[in-house]
């Protein structure tokens, strides 16, 4: 039993450690910035935003569980791009 549990120990281990989420998109864009705004009590709030560089971004961090996101170039009107987020990697396309 001891040895079935030292062999086992391992395994245990590294599915215990979450990675977190990566997200990297393409977006209609060569420059400027996108928010990544948390959906929370019917509502959204700005919590990263990143640099678009030639029409690419990227975010990471860890979630306790998966949630709904959106990402928006604008923070002050509607259009926002849903986007549901796990920690995994996820890959956005924006036309």
């Amino acid at each position: 039993m001891k040895l079935l549990l030292i062999l086992l120990l391992p395994l245990l281990i590294s599915c215990s450690q979450t990675k977190g989420y990566k997200v990297e998109g393409h977006i209609n864009a060569d420059s400027g910035t996108i928010y990544l705004r948390h959906f929370r009590n019917k509502m959204f709030f700005t919590v990263d935003s990143a640099v678009i560089n030639n029409g690419r971004f990227s975010f990471d961090g860890q979630l306790s569980r998966a949630d709904l996101f959106g990402l928006t170039l604008d923070t002050t009107r509607m259009q926002t791009w849903y986007v549901w987020f796990d920690n995994s990697s996820i890959n956005v396309e924006i036309d």
